[in-house]
């Protein structure tokens, strides 16, 4: 609630003591209809009060939509299934991938060129495996397969 709105409702309380106060004190001195219709009267500003408060509230849930409106939708199941896509097109066979890496097929080619040959990209030696920039591959780079098919010759 803003403070506009604050310094409104502690108006309005003002004055529905004010219309209170007042019709006690004309309640056997005035006519009856006159303080009944006081009596009324100071109920109003309650209304207004709260009135206020849905206003407040209105404004806030208003801001909440706006708000997340304005975010772009990135849900995490995209992002898992990028990740996971990425890691896959990485394995270098099936077993592999079953086995977290501890074991491979017969016919595994960057198991093959790991263990035969040099990656002049990365400047490793045989049986050490590729990496990019520091980090570890799960495979091998495609110029140490060729490497390995010419020493094989």
């Amino acid at each position: 609630m803003s403070n506009y709105a604050r310094a409104v409702c502690a108006f309005y309380a003002a004055l529905a003591l004010w219309l209170t106060f007042c019709t006690v004190q004309t309640w056997g001195t005035a006519a009856t209809w006159a303080s009944l219709t006081m009596l009324s009267a100071s109920g109003v500003p309650i209304v207004g009060i709260l009135r206020e408060h849905t206003h407040a509230d209105d404004l806030r849930q208003l801001r909440a939509e706006l708000e997340r409106h304005a975010r772009p939708d990135t849900p995490l199941h995209d992002l898992t299934d990028g990740i996971v896509a990425m890691e896959l097109a990485a394995a270098c066979c099936e077993t592999w991938w079953t086995s977290a890496g501890t074991e491979h097929d017969g016919p595994c080619t960057a198991r093959w060129a790991r263990t035969v040959a040099a990656c002049p990209e990365c400047a490793v030696t045989p049986g050490i495996p590729c990496h990019d920039n520091g980090r570890p591959r799960a495979d091998v780079h495609a110029r140490r397969i060729q490497e390995a098919k010419e020493t094989t010759r």
